[in-house]
């Protein structure tokens, strides 16, 4: 169907909006209220795009800054896409470039805050925290604040060696495997 085009009368349209269009409630059998609709495409607009485009762009940061590593990413996705075909053999290939991806996401996730509730009172740095207060948690801000242990920046870290110093605490992130150097 071209953009713009409207869809045979009675044919439901094969788009999500379409398929939004059309959901019923189970219970009521009534279809979404408009607001509930904005409320869902919003939803998925922000959860499903602005995330994956957030920590891509980080992805791809990360490598402007470590020209070799930009090299090898690309050089390992020549070598796994020479069939011509994306399938999931030929992604599997791609493990620097998971590593990457996951070092994006550790230095910066794309949700930056996590808002929690808490369960019971505590103590959290000598100041005491209620049950019921909201609790605001930046991960990425401790993950590069190169406090507790964290380390730096590295686009491949499996493939470079953890860079923790020995006694490190234990609210650093976790060391990689021994064995996932292997073969780098």
């Amino acid at each position: 169907m071209r953009r713009g085009s409207r869809p045979a009368k009675g044919k439901p349209q094969a788009d999500l909006l379409g398929r939004l269009l059309e959901a019923r409630d189970p219970e009521t059998g009534l279809p979404m209220e408009k607001v509930e609709l904005v409320d869902q495409v919003t939803t998925l607009l922000l959860a499903g795009h602005e995330t994956s485009a957030a920590a891509l762009a980080w992805m791809l940061y990360l490598l402007a800054l470590h020209p070799a590593e930009q090299a090898a990413v690309a050089e390992e996705a020549e070598r796994a896409l020479s069939g011509g075909t994306a399938d999931h053999a030929a992604l599997s290939e791609l493990v620097r470039t998971r590593e990457v991806a996951r070092e994006a996401l550790r230095l910066y996730p794309p949700l930056p805050m996590l808002l929690r509730e808490a369960a019971c009172p505590e103590r959290f740095r000598d100041r005491g925290i209620p049950a019921g207060a909201q609790i605001v948690i930046c991960p990425g801000w401790r993950r590069r604040s190169g406090r507790n242990g964290c380390p730096a920046a590295r686009p491949c870290r499996r493939c470079h060696g953890p860079a923790r110093p020995a006694g490190r605490g234990r609210h650093s992130a976790a060391p990689s495997p021994p064995d996932a150097r292997a073969g780098h």
